[in-house]
């Protein structure tokens, strides 16, 4: 993590989310406007994650450097989560439990609607599910 503080505070450039946009939409956007070829380029930037391959969209344990890099609030990146969900039925201390939780509800791929990303070039986090 010193990585970021040597080379830079923020990243040069802070998209913030859509509205309902998804936390892997969101990172892969990030990623994207700041010439990153994946996602798990920001790796070293979020707690709890050592590898990341499929978030889920589950929330981290930590958000780690994630809001002080994209300047996006802690409150504004877990609205991009389920967090909200677990919080509710109070399962959101531990993302395992919760995806078990959820396993009947959310679809274990991604779905989204050609339609809808030519209207907005993001993923929704409510079309991650299988409702």
């Amino acid at each position: 993590m010193e990585i970021a503080r040597y080379y830079f505070e923020t990243l040069p450039l802070c998209p913030q989310p859509q509205p309902l946009e998804s936390f892997t939409s969101y990172l892969t956007r990030v990623a994207g406007t700041n010439g990153m070829r994946r996602y798990s380029q920001l790796n070293p930037f979020i707690e709890g994650y050592r590898r990341i391959t499929n978030f889920a969209d589950y929330p981290p344990r930590s958000l780690g450097m994630l809001p002080a890099i994209t300047l996006c609030g802690e409150t504004e990146l877990l609205r991009t989560t389920f967090y909200h969900v677990g919080k509710k039925f109070e399962r959101i201390h531990d993302s395992r439990w919760l995806a078990r939780f959820l396993s009947e509800v959310v679809a274990s791929s991604l779905r989204y609607c050609p339609l809808c990303l030519q209207e907005a070039v993001y993923y929704s986090l409510p079309g991650d599910s299988s409702l």
